[in-house]
């Protein structure tokens, strides 16, 4: 039986085959493609099958012409009016990956005149990028209204755009002067105000203010920022007020000195010192003149056209000049000294040079050596203010020595006398014409009446003497050699 249902099939549809294409098909179907069929994601194509009756894609459309956007094979099936149909061959579509062009801005709008904006794209992979303006890079900056746009294009090739309008809204305008100076003295302020600004909001830096105007009177830096109904602000430029502390002087000091001394004047309170003297600076000096002087100092600081003054008073003595005149007396005797100096005198204070010391105007003294000695005077007014001068002078021993005495009793010439008025002493030594000494004393004098050194009464005649006379501790003796007549009658 299943051979039977088998062979009466394969006749049936021999049979069936026989008839259909008795009458001939002739469909060949075919695909005509819109575009190359490789394209970018972003694009897409028609596929068009030849003229049927009706159609079958193997993505399930029945229509001629298909639109195509995804990768794949498109095959169709076309059936024409007596039933005939045919399979197309297959089209093979390669969809390649297109970049999502985007672009943002760093900020919000609304955006303001003056204001940079940041625009940049996110889309990625990317090979490059062509900003409306020329500018090749991911992100570029605007400060203008317009429609900005970007071409970005990946690396197969497939680009993409991005639109952005931006708008730049006016912002205010502003004019902000100042009815003065910006440096000004301590006391004093300055006014700055916006000239124009009708329907603007302000605020005031640093102080916090919101009025078109402010009142300044300390030091700072100031400035307005004003804000319109769009939003907007502008900020004004910075006004740098410098307010300039009041001058204090004072001027040291009140003194007393001696001319032609120098004295320091100082004065402090500012920052610019100009002295009566013609001199500037905060410290100078000055050799004043004798008697009362006074130096006015004024002191100013930079933009302050407040000055202050003080004087310093100052009085110089000591118009005084020391000098004295000496009078040398021989060793023993006195030795006076002579004030010549000038000025208003009151003190004396002498150094004598021989142990003493003397507060008289002209004092004398006695030197008891033969030697050079110097003086000091110091002269002193009623301030103080002193002069010193010194002089040198040699003191010299002159002694006497008589070569004729009358030993009679008659009380006139009776002995041979000499005193050493120094420190030293005499060796005197008396011969007779055979060389014989006769007579020798030691001391401080001498004093010979004509008798030997054991009481006899010698021979009127001629005698020689020796005298040696130590002047002074460390310096060698003196030895003066002489004859003397003895009379007698």
């Amino acid at each position: 039986m299943r051979n039977l249902f088998t062979v009466a099939f394969f006749t049936l549809t021999l049979l069936v085959s026989t008839f259909a294409f008795a009458g001939g098909c002739d469909v060949n179907a075919s695909i005509t493609a819109s575009g190359p069929t490789t394209f970018c994601s972003n694009d897409s194509i028609t596929l068009t099958a030849n003229p049927g009756a009706s159609y079958l894609w193997t993505n399930g459309e029945t229509t001629q012409s298909i639109w195509v956007t995804q990768s794949g094979p498109y095959r169709v099936n076309v059936t024409d009016s007596t039933g005939c149909s045919d399979n197309s061959g297959f089209t093979f579509i390669n969809v390649l990956p297109a970049p999502n062009a985007t672009i943002l801005s760093d900020q919000l709008p609304p955006y303001c005149m003056g204001d940079t904006v940041t625009l940049f794209t996110l889309s990625l992979p990317f090979n490059d990028f062509e900003w409306s303006t020329g500018e090749t890079g991911a992100t570029i900056q605007i400060t203008q209204s317009g429609l900005y746009s970007v071409n970005v294009t990946n690396f197969v090739g497939c680009s993409d755009m991005a639109m952005f309008p931006a708008a730049f809204l006016p912002a205010p305008f502003l004019s902000v002067t100042a009815d003065g100076p910006l440096t000004f003295c301590e006391g004093q302020d300055v006014k700055i105000s916006v000239n124009f600004g009708f329907g603007l909001d302000f605020l005031w830096a640093p102080n916090g203010e919101t009025g078109s105007n402010i009142t300044v009177n300390q030091s700072g830096t100031y400035n307005v920022n004003a804000t319109n109904f769009f939003a907007c602000n502008s900020t004004s430029q910075d006004f740098v007020v410098n307010v300039v502390p009041l001058p204090t002087a004072f001027a040291e000091l009140d003194t007393l000195l001696c001319f032609p001394d120098t004295v320091a004047l100082s004065a402090t309170g500012g920052t610019n010192y100009s002295w009566s003297n013609g001199s500037s600076g905060s410290d100078i000096s000055v050799i004043p003149d004798f008697g009362d002087s006074q130096y006015i100092v004024t002191v100013s600081n930079p933009g302050c056209n407040i000055t202050a003054k003080d004087t310093a008073f100052i009085h110089v003595g000591g118009d005084v000049e020391a000098d004295f005149l000496v009078t040398p007396g021989l060793l023993g005797d006195e030795t006076f000294f002579t004030d010549l100096s000038t000025g208003n005198i009151v003190n004396w204070n002498w150094d004598l040079d021989n142990g003493q010391f003397s507060s008289l105007q002209n004092p004398a003294t006695i030197y008891l050596a033969q030697d050079t000695f110097t003086v000091v005077l110091i002269v002193a007014d009623q301030y103080g203010c002193s002069d010193t001068t010194q002089q040198s002078f040699g003191i010299e021993q002159i002694i006497t020595i008589p070569n004729v005495f009358t030993p009679n009793g008659d009380g006139y010439n009776d002995s041979f006398y000499i005193r050493n008025k120094g420190d030293g002493g005499f060796v005197f030594t008396v011969s007779n014409r055979w060389g014989q000494v006769v007579y020798e004393s030691e001391g401080q004098e001498v004093r010979w009446s004509g008798l030997t050194n054991s009481g006899v009464e010698l021979e009127a005649g001629t005698y020689f003497y020796s005298l040696k006379v130590d002047l002074q501790s460390g310096e060698e003796p003196v030895v003066q050699k002489g004859f003397i007549t003895l009379i007698k009658g």
